[in-house]
């Protein structure tokens, strides 16, 4: 039986057993057979999931100040317009104002912000197995930019999308995708604490003929803390706090999706991490 060798060493190998009994012309056992079925790669396949589902809730956890922020954004706005619509519907009828309609519309598009929210909230910690669907990069990266804007304005974060790219369909996961580019934003966000100047782009282009590209940029310290090593490699982390498995995350879903993962310094300051993607068959060059 072949056994690979993964980073923490020979992987272990994991069997389900069937007993089946043989009887004797007594009814008494004589003897059993045993038959052992390898579920070495079911059981792997788990372990990703689980792995994955518990960077993401790490992930919220990081986030939720700035989630509650950018909720409570439109909540408060929604309260404003209705009590404003409340005093002028008081008003007799050839009295009111047009702008009633304008102050529901304005309350309307609040409640539907509201709700995008939460509804990337509920797809990001969804908990289930890969699900490959046709998806447009860009907006998977602008609603992960949803999801994240509250926390960076937080922490005085400009956050730049230039999504350049003509062509960004995708055969993804895209709760996985999400998680790739949250991970790699809050790894950026955390880069630049120190920074007198913070800003993230995302950027996307096309790369030879088959291929997207995003760039996460950052201006933070860069990656001279790391002396060389390896950014991705599981349990290195250069911050006071945090497990350090976010770029690992990133990289085993990136990889999954046939693509690969890097990171080059900043030539502004600070670091570059970059991703690529095959595009979709209706996508790609002929």
């Amino acid at each position: 039986m072949e056994r690979r060798v993964c980073k923490h060493g020979v992987e272990p190998l994991y069997f389900m057993a069937r007993i089946t009994p043989y009887y004797d012309t007594a009814g008494k056992i004589s003897g059993v057979v045993a038959t052992f079925v390898d579920i070495s790669g079911l059981t792997r396949s788990e372990e990703y999931v689980r792995e994955l589902h518990a960077d993401r809730l790490n992930s919220m956890a990081e986030m939720a100040t700035g989630l509650a922020h950018e909720l409570n954004q439109p909540l408060s706005a929604i309260a404003t317009y209705l009590k404003a619509i409340r005093r002028l519907l008081q008003l007799p009828l050839e009295e009111r104002p047009a702008s009633i309609d304008e102050a529901l519309d304005h309350a309307t598009d609040q409640i539907m912000r509201a709700g995008r929210i939460i509804r990337h909230l509920r797809e990001f910690v969804a908990d289930g197995e890969p699900n490959m669907t046709h998806e447009s990069l860009h907006n998977l990266i602008r609603d992960v930019f949803e999801l994240t804007v509250g926390g960076v304005k937080d922490a005085k974060i400009q956050m730049v999308l230039a999504l350049n790219a003509n062509k960004d369909g995708v055969l993804v996961d895209k709760v996985e995708i999400k998680q790739a580019l949250v991970n790699l934003i809050l790894n950026a966000s955390e880069a630049m604490a120190a920074s007198p100047r913070r800003e993230i782009t995302i950027a996307t282009s096309l790369v030879e003929s088959e291929m997207i590209q995003v760039d996460v940029s950052d201006t933070g310290r860069g990656l001279s803390g790391l002396d060389q090593r390896d950014p991705f490699e599981p349990f290195l982390t250069t911050k006071e706090t945090g497990l350090g498995v976010g770029l690992s995350i990133s990289r085993l879903i990136v990889e999954a999706h046939y693509g690969k993962i890097w990171a080059r310094p900043n030539p502004a300051g600070g670091a570059v991490f970059s991703f690529t993607l095959p595009l979709a068959a209706a996508d790609a060059d002929p």
